[in-house]
């Protein structure tokens, strides 16, 4: 058996990975293995595609949670000291809906 990748395939037995390389005996196996009507596996399956894309966005929630952190603590800043904060009030709440929604996504990771 074997699966799809990038540049070539995954034999599954010993996990060789194999190019695609018509010089390379494993890939003439490859070839023959495919004429015998055998299909390999998806580059990626259903399930590896749901828990890489829910990665990702756990990533990047975790990503924008921590590089608008001084937003937040800048505005705070400026409204504990009397200043006017450099954000608008509507700007600043859309940020925090913006960051609520991103803890929501860490919180469904648990």
């Amino acid at each position: 058996m074997y699966k799809l990748t990038e540049e070539g395939v995954q034999r599954l037995g010993d996990g060789a990975f194999i190019p695609s390389d018509p010089r390379n005996k494993d890939w003439r196996e490859y070839q023959e293995w495919l004429k015998e009507g055998n299909i390999p596996e998806p580059l990626e399956t259903p399930q590896e595609r749901e828990i890489r894309l829910k990665a990702e966005a756990v990533a990047e929630a975790r990503q924008f949670l921590q590089e608008t952190d001084w937003k937040v603590l800048r505005y705070l800043e400026d409204k504990a000291v009397g200043r006017t904060p450099w954000i608008s009030e509507e700007d600043f709440g859309a940020l925090v809906t913006e960051r609520e929604q991103k803890r929501q996504i860490l919180s469904d990771d648990q």
